[in-house]
């Protein structure tokens, strides 16, 4: 039978003995005591000894620092997408006529631009990751797809049967939509990078 230590009081069981410390001697009750009788009553929030309490806090705060860390190095391991620095060379023959990508439509320092008056184009993106041929030629102020073409202000289609549409990388038709710009990093490397060719041809 258990008995309480305080008075000598004998019980029939536990929570006999629990109810009657916590009725007779609540401020005698040392910290043993006080957190059993709490948890009898069901009291949760019943005196969880200050280590348990800062080695609770100490987990926790160990865990932030430990996320922040691993955020850290995601960011700075080289995971991310690196800037793409390229050059590669177009040509472009419009009825015949080379064009002369001289002007400061063409060579004004955009993400994509020409270097001189071309053939070597320069492209750097502002955010990581590559231009399709379409939005390469767009910054040109030159709209170019698979069967249209417009420069200067003059649209030539491919349906149109006075007309001949050629886009080409590296002797291999391409939808500028679809084709992302591949080059070389350096400008004396530029041949090795893709190679563009538009001939659009009209007899009208």
């Amino acid at each position: 039978m258990p008995e309480c230590e305080y008075c000598g009081e004998s019980f029939d069981d536990e929570a006999g003995l629990l109810e009657h410390m916590g009725e007779r001697h609540e401020g005698e009750l040392g910290r043993i005591d006080q957190r059993r009788v709490a948890q009898h009553h069901g009291d949760s929030d019943a005196g969880l000894p200050p280590t348990v309490i800062y080695g609770v806090v100490g987990v926790v705060l160990v865990g932030i620092v430990l996320g922040g860390v691993y955020a850290a190095i995601t960011v700075f391991d080289g995971s991310a997408p690196e800037r793409v620095h390229e050059h590669g060379t177009i040509n472009m023959t419009v009825d015949g006529e080379r064009m002369a990508f001289s002007s400061s439509q063409y060579t004004s320092p955009t993400d994509f631009h020409f270097h001189g008056s071309g053939p070597v184009w320069h492209m750097h993106p502002q955010d990581p990751g590559r231009l399709t041929l379409a939005e390469a030629m767009d910054r040109l102020g030159i709209e170019v797809t698979e069967d249209r073409v417009t420069v200067e202000g003059e649209t030539y289609r491919a349906d149109d049967p006075a007309t001949e549409v050629v886009v080409e990388v590296d002797g291999e038709s391409v939808d500028p939509t679809e084709y992302e710009l591949h080059g070389e990093a350096a400008t004396s490397d530029a041949e090795q990078g893709d190679h563009v060719r538009i001939v659009v041809e009209s007899s009208a």
